[in-house]
């Protein structure tokens, strides 16, 4: 395939085309795997932010506890906001070096 013609798109219009001429148990399993990959992308990002939820909930116990409070239990902060966790832990975070 000439190179003008490798761009995202029409590479992905190529492979809609190649899915339709398929026969039905071969457009049956292309459209699983792509399923299957959606997913897969979905999970990743879910666990993404989980996973940035968590480190900000573990940042505003730090400061916290440098701060000699008493800790926001963990059920609250996850009630929030990944962005209101990570301003909550920018400005506790601002706190403890202020009293520094």
């Amino acid at each position: 395939m000439p190179a003008a013609l490798q761009q995202p798109l029409v590479l992905r219009a190529l492979e809609e085309l190649k899915m339709l001429t398929q026969t039905d148990l071969e457009r049956e399993r292309y459209e699983a795997r792509r399923k299957a990959q959606l997913d897969y992308n979905t999970g990743l990002k879910v666990a993404r932010m989980e996973g940035r939820a968590e480190g900000a909930i573990d940042r505003i116990h730090l400061c916290e506890r440098l701060l000699k409070r008493p800790l926001t239990p963990t059920e609250q902060l996850l009630s929030r906001s990944l962005e209101d966790l990570i301003r909550l832990a920018d400005d506790l975070q601002a706190e403890v070096l202020a009293s520094s």
